[in-house]
């Protein structure tokens, strides 16, 4: 039996379809029409009165149907009037003989097809079972959330297989799955070799040239923080975009993914947050992405009874176990014309998904992504969670937002990136062997000119709390961080002329710069202790290129410390947490733990590259108003 997935007026691509970019993805294109045409309004609730629904329930549903512009149905299961189950066993019945349903126990004899009901008008579902119908073939209807249910083995295996090795089929050189190319392991093999043979030879020359071959990146970063700074300073704090100016009827269609892995203690006050998500609930396709091995899980979400815009996906189990197959996979069931990441701790303002369309809207050329900030709301519960605050506001308040501004590449957080549809589709999805998926996709979209923009709109997250959670989390970061570079130049002539010199001076700041400062930064407490072993603390050579060295390395850490404790000192005061002030001075510590999961992150490259090492959630409490149980009330229409 075949299956056909639903979309907004029939059969969706799959996820590996591709679509050209342009005006595809404008919000215009991708924005649902106005009211219905009146004749198909007429016949679409004429199809349902003789089905059997109440014409009650429908006069109640219709004005919201055309306030929002999308079928009457929709508005029934989506408010929870009528249950999905139910309406495809009456729309079967009304269409006559040779129309089943999936909870039929007898299968029909002969070719069977399974079709989506629930999201396609009536009266086209009712078109597609005559087209079957006369080809000899029997349609058998299903609720768009059982479709992963019914699916073949053959097909199901076809989407994960496309999930797992699709980018790596279609842009191989893009893909981390690739092993390293020969040339890269002998480029850093005989690096090494001549840094080490330098020091046995003339450890004082070599010493001054490595250390001014790496005062540019040093540089470079510095000089970033500071211009973040400078923009932030001069923008005095950019007044918020109204969300409510986009009538109802003019919203695309929105998908949320959101993978949980391992997440059983947070799902309740997860299914409350997102219910409070404001959009029309007729055009939201919420989908908790859940493992097939993830028996805990997915036992904490059957004990929820979820609103009807929230369905769960099962993804199989198979190699790579990574968050970005998952998403692939749950991307090529989805509906929606715009799609939205989450992660399981999330706690999005209401009005974001609004606010994105809003963004994309008034924006003078196309965007590919939005960002929304993430901020951390436990930074109180120890100095780690408050270091991973200041990181936090500083990176999604003012770094990325400059980088969008100085048309750098944006590495994308893991949660919160809204995109439309097609531009996912069109750039391949996301990377199933590349532990920092997020990261590596802004570098893609980079690569294609496309603009990423930050939203003026919070998602609040958790920090790690522990030592060992933390280090696990900031291991896959960095080497995700690694892959990300490596992969970008297998071929740096062609890197270079995709992102332009702009973008690749900006690949080696940030993928480059960040993760080599990270490694040698513990360096200097080293060469510092030696220094005191030798009785001549921070002796400035007597001249020459090793002075003019010396002066460059000193400028290099005293402006690399200011910059960043100042950066973080501003974004802390300007979103008045002040408490966070204190944990300022202590950055240094912090940046010594970060070169440690930097140098795990080094040695886990080479032994086990595409392990992904999960970050537990959940140990703070949510507040109430995130606690509270979904409710009729919060099924925004």
């Amino acid at each position: 039996m075949k299956l056909e997935k639903e979309g907004e007026g029939g059969v969706v691509p799959h996820a590996g379809a591709r679509a050209p970019i342009g005006e595809a993805w404008s919000l215009a294109a991708i924005s649902s029409a106005p009211a219905a045409m009146a004749p198909q309004v007429d016949e679409d609730v004429a199809l349902l009165l003789r089905a059997g629904i109440a014409p009650a329930l429908v006069a109640e549903a219709l004005p919201q149907a055309r306030r929002t512009g999308v079928p009457v149905h929709r508005v029934l299961l989506a408010e929870g009037m009528v249950a999905d189950d139910g309406y495809v066993a009456a729309l079967a019945g009304v269409l006559g003989p040779g129309v089943a349903t999936w909870r039929e126990r007898r299968t029909p004899a002969g070719a069977t097809r399974f079709v989506g009901a629930t999201m396609a008008r009536p009266t086209e579902v009712r078109r597609r079972c005559s087209e079957l119908r006369a080809q000899g073939v029997t349609p058998v209807l299903v609720a768009t959330r059982r479709l992963g249910d019914v699916e073949r083995p053959g097909e199901r295996r076809q989407r994960l297989v496309a999930a797992a090795n699709g980018l790596r089929r279609s842009q191989p050189q893009l893909s981390a799955g690739l092993p390293t190319p020969a040339w890269q392991k002998v480029a850093a093999v005989s690096l090494i070799g001549l840094i080490l043979g330098g020091f046995a030879v003339t450890p004082q020359a070599t010493t001054s040239l490595v250390l001014a071959l790496l005062a540019l990146p040093f540089f470079a970063v510095v000089v970033l923080r500071v211009l973040a700074l400078g923009l932030l300073l001069t923008a005095g704090g950019p007044p918020r975009r109204p969300a409510g100016t986009i009538p109802d009827h003019e919203l695309p269609s929105y998908a949320v993914l959101v993978p949980l892995y391992h997440e059983a203690t947070v799902v309740a006050g997860l299914v409350a947050a997102l219910a409070r998500i404001d959009y029309p609930a007729a055009k939201l396709d919420i989908v908790l992405v859940l493992e097939a091995g993830d028996i805990e899980t997915r036992a904490a979400v059957e004990l929820i009874e979820l609103p009807p815009y929230m369905r769960r996906v099962i993804v199989p189990d198979a190699l790579p176990r990574t968050k970005p197959k998952a998403l692939n996979f749950a991307l090529s069931h989805a509906v929606g014309q715009m799609v939205v990441v989450y992660d399981a701790e999330d706690i999005p303002e209401p009005d974001q998904l609004r606010r994105a369309v809003a963004l994309m809207r008034s924006s003078p050329a196309p965007i590919a992504c939005a960002q929304a900030r993430l901020a951390i709301d436990n930074g109180g519960e120890g100095l780690l969670a408050r270091q991973f605050a200041l990181e936090y506001t500083a990176l999604f308040d003012a770094l990325l937002p400059a980088l969008s501004r100085l048309a750098i590449p944006v590495p994308l957080g893991g949660t919160s990136n809204h995109f439309p549809r097609s531009v996912l589709e069109t750039v391949g999805g996301w990377d199933p062997f590349n532990v920092t998926e997020d990261a590596e996709l802004g570098m893609r979209l980079a690569r294609r000119r496309l603009a990423v923009e930050v939203l003026d709109s919070t998602t609040w997250e958790e920090a790690p709390t522990g030592l060992g959670q933390w280090l696990r989390q900031r291991t896959r970061w960095i080497k995700g961080w690694m892959q990300t570079w490596l992969v970008q130049m297998r071929d740096p002539v062609t890197s270079a002329r995709e992102l332009g010199m702009g973008g690749f001076v900006g690949l080696q700041v940030l993928m480059g710069g960040l993760v080599l400062s990270a490694l040698v930064h513990p360096l200097f407490y080293l060469l510092a202790a030696l220094e005191f072993v030798r009785e001549t603390p921070f002796a400035r050579p007597d001249g020459g290129i090793a002075a003019a060295v010396w002066i460059v390395a000193g400028f290099n850490l005293a402006a690399g410390y200011g910059s960043a404790m100042l950066l973080a000192a501003v974004v802390a005061v300007r979103r008045r947490r002040y408490g966070e002030l204190l944990a300022v001075p202590l950055m240094p510590l912090y940046w010594l733990l970060i070169s440690l999961a930097a140098y795990r992150a080094l040695m886990q490259l080479a032994r086990a590259p595409h392990l992904w090492e999960k970050t537990a959630h959940g140990s703070r409490q949510r507040s109430a108003a995130a606690r509270r149980p979904p409710g009729r009330a919060d099924r925004r229409a």
